[in-house]
């Protein structure tokens, strides 16, 4: 393999984005667009987002993400749960990104854990969303929630312990593979 050209995404300004205001993770190539996701950067505020950029590297658009994925900084940050806080946890946004083969096409996008009002739970279980838009009006068209397997029964887990969602790949409509992780803070395993 030879890599013959490195695209730099460029952002609203046609300027190469400053570090720390996208976690990108999941990439589509479509129609000579890239799609691309970012969990958001929790420490700059900055939010999660599903963006296009043309093949030169240039944005062109945000795909909205309905309200209740976005953060409300306001209530501080980091992973705890208290009572009205909202959205994606930090670095827990959307992972999967595939192009689903549907009439219309469509993205699916899925979050590697659940939403902050969904609750994480260590003992029970927890759920990924999975969001379909239909790239005709970029609206969503479907939402899911996907099991995620339960924690190995060790003792003293952590919120870190917890599975999570790493990749998705669309075979058909309908049928989707999923790439799941976990991690044993503990024992520093995988």
């Amino acid at each position: 393999m030879v890599i013959k050209k490195i695209i730099y995404l460029k952002n609203e300004n046609k300027k190469k984005f400053t570090k720390n205001i996208l976690d990108p993770e999941g990439l589509v190539f479509y129609q000579g667009k890239f799609f691309i996701t970012s969990e958001g950067e929790e420490k700059n505020k900055s939010p999660p987002r599903l963006l296009v950029f043309n093949l030169a590297g240039y944005y062109l658009k945000d795909i909205q993400l309905p309200s209740k994925y976005l953060p409300d900084y306001s209530l501080g940050l980091g992973r705890n749960q208290e009572k009205g806080r909202n959205g994606i946890l930090p670095n827990l946004g959307h992972e999967g990104l595939c192009l689903l083969p549907s009439t219309p096409p469509s993205l699916l996008t899925a979050t590697e854990a659940p939403l902050a009002q969904d609750g994480l739970k260590l003992a029970g279980q927890n759920y990924s969303r999975l969001l379909k838009f239909e790239l005709a009006s970029n609206k969503v068209s479907a939402e899911w929630a996907y099991p995620l397997a339960l924690p190995e029964k060790t003792p003293n887990l952590v919120l870190d312990d917890l599975s999570g969602l790493s990749e998705i790949l669309c075979l058909r409509e309908y049928l989707v593979l999923v790439l799941e992780r976990s991690f044993l803070a503990k024992l520093g395993q995988n």
